[in-house]
């Protein structure tokens, strides 16, 4: 959600008959305009989905994202890292079989932050450093923005 409307209020509220040209290389094409949201969801890359996201469980999400790492030339260190972090840290408290669309801010990532920082370390007996937890939160972070780019969730 975008500052508390959804999808389809920001979608209702653009004109729907207002229509924008699209020119081909020999011209204005004989197709006819796109109304205001359909151009709208054309230019954002979101596109309604016609049937119903699969379930993708945290565990597969996190799987996907270290793939891409791979695709994208990251470093084996730094797969393993996040692979082991997941291990540690994230499934123990989100579960490895739980739906992404069932997780929330409010109700999953607040906590989880919360818990992280009274965690202590098993090296150093202390707890873990705000370095830390702010490292584990941003893995976390680019894990779930990972979703909506290879459209496993609508954001």
């Amino acid at each position: 959600m975008l500052s508390g409307k959804s999808w389809e209020d920001l979608l209702q509220q653009s004109n729907p008959d207002t229509t924008c040209e699209i020119a081909s290389d020999a011209g204005v094409s004989d197709n006819p305009s796109p109304t205001a949201t359909q151009a709208f969801q054309m230019n954002s890359g979101w596109i309604a989905p016609s049937k119903p996201l699969p379930k993708v469980t945290f565990k597969e999400l996190v799987e996907l994202y270290i793939k891409d790492l791979g695709a994208r030339g990251k470093s084996p260190g730094h797969m393993k890292d996040i692979s082991q972090v997941a291990v540690k840290h994230y499934y123990p408290f989100f579960g490895e079989d739980k739906d992404i669309t069932e997780i929330s801010y409010l109700n999953h990532i607040l906590p989880f932050i919360n818990h992280l920082r009274c965690q202590v370390s098993k090296q150093t007996k202390k707890k873990l450093t705000e370095a830390t937890c702010n490292r584990l939160c941003g893995y976390l972070r680019s894990i779930f923005r990972f979703a909506p780019r290879v459209r496993i969730v609508v954001s």
